[in-house]
């Protein structure tokens, strides 16, 4: 598979464990809205900075809990080498407040060997 292949496989199946570590890398390293925010942390576990495949198995299942994907839309897919960006839109419904929200997206990723190492 492409880095591009890679990327939208894990993006379009963050409910399947076994997908997460077929193309995630074992010290791969997943970033979410910031490098580190305690603050922020407290109410969206999954933000800041985690190692390893198994971050990238638990924060994804976390996001779940909280927020299901009702639409995810890539308008752009760019890829160079081993790295990826994806620009778009996607509708989620908080689970908490049965609410559905349109928010935009980008998303950064590095693929080396078949391999997420970056995300």
């Amino acid at each position: 598979m492409s880095p591009i292949e890679t990327v939208v496989k894990l993006l379009t199946n963050i409910s399947d464990t076994n997908i997460i570590r077929s193309v995630v890398a074992d010290d791969a390293t997943y970033v979410s809205l910031n490098n580190d925010n305690p603050d922020l942390k407290k109410i969206m576990p999954w933000c800041g900075t985690s190692k390893g495949v198994s971050a990238f198995v638990n924060n994804l299942k976390m996001i779940q809990e909280c927020w299901e994907t009702v639409e995810f839309n890539p308008s752009e897919i760019l890829g160079t080498d081993e790295r990826v960006a994806l620009f778009g839109s996607f509708k989620y419904r908080s689970k908490v407040l049965n609410k559905i929200v349109n928010s935009p997206f980008s998303i950064f990723a590095k693929v080396k060997d078949g391999k997420i190492t970056y995300l």
